[in-house]
């Protein structure tokens, strides 16, 4: 996967907040295909086939792990769901999660 643009939230998944002013590589360390990319206003979020979930970039509001911290790297969100994570959907400072059961889960905090 590779990114280009703005990336001073970390948006990008570079390891830095360094603007990416052409197609770079994302180095993303996983072994199954991405099924779902979905970016917010400052942060991006990434679906594995198996289900796994990771995000990077802005978190003020908690939108990719409920904690204030910026992430440059893609980090693996653990959900205290029973189910697999079959969608995702994200907003300006928001994510939606669509779950195997039909149940949503909305941002993490």
């Amino acid at each position: 996967m590779y990114a280009i643009g703005d990336n001073t939230y970390g948006e990008l998944g570079l390891s830095s907040t360094m603007n990416a002013e052409t197609f770079t590589k994302i180095d993303l360390n996983i072994n199954n295909p991405i099924r779902k990319v979905t970016t917010g206003a400052r942060h991006s979020m990434i679906l594995l086939s198996n289900g796994d979930l990771f995000a990077f970039g802005d978190n003020s509001e908690g939108q990719c792990t409920g904690n204030n911290t910026r992430y440059v790297n893609p980090i693996k969100i653990e959900l205290d769901a029973r189910e697999k994570i079959v969608d995702i959907f994200s907003g300006y400072n928001h994510n939606i999660i669509l779950l195997s059961n039909n149940t949503y889960i909305y941002n993490f905090r």
